[in-house]
């Protein structure tokens, strides 16, 4: 009887879904590899309240392998998130506070945290699990001087028959 494999766009398509409750002017998926998700990634259409979500690293982890038939090989991905802020001059609020609530929401909401999901890290059984990166890269510009944001790291972790992914 064959395994059903994970699938990778299954899980990116399931955060998109999470986050489209939020507040955000829009959600992007690049067309374009490593467009926006870094320091030096120049946005195609900056917008106040954006994220734009793309892959990042694939890493293989041998010691969540299991063997059997067919043997599995397990995999971290790297989802990375990409949180824009464009606020206007004349606004009063500190854009510090904006992002860090900003921050705070997309968690929320990709982790279920709004409306408890207990199994929010397997993403429907698609993954064995998944962490928030140890770290927030800030970013202060993007190559339009005008937008501050965060980039956040999502690793998930699945496993694969061998040559699967």
């Amino acid at each position: 009887m064959p395994v059903a494999e994970p699938d990778i766009v299954e899980i990116l398509e399931t955060i998109e879904e999470r986050l489209s409750h939020l507040l955000a002017e829009e959600i992007v998926l690049p067309s374009r590899e490593n467009y926006d998700d870094g320091d030096v990634g120049i946005p195609q259409s900056p917008k106040d309240k954006q994220i734009v979500v793309s892959l990042g690293d694939c890493t293989r982890i041998p010691e969540l392998d299991l063997p059997g038939n067919p043997p599995r090989e397990c995999w971290e991905i790297d989802y990375r998130i990409r949180l824009r802020l464009m606020p206007s001059e004349t606004d009063q609020e500190s854009i510090d506070k904006k992002l860090i609530r900003f921050v705070r929401d997309v968690r929320r909401a990709i982790t279920g945290a709004t409306a408890y999901d207990p199994e929010w890290h397997t993403f429907g059984g698609e993954a064995i699990d998944a962490a928030w990166g140890s770290t927030m890269q800030r970013l202060i510009h993007d190559g339009t001087s005008q937008s501050d944001g965060y980039v956040l790291s999502l690793l998930v972790r699945i496993r694969v028959t061998p040559g699967a992914l």
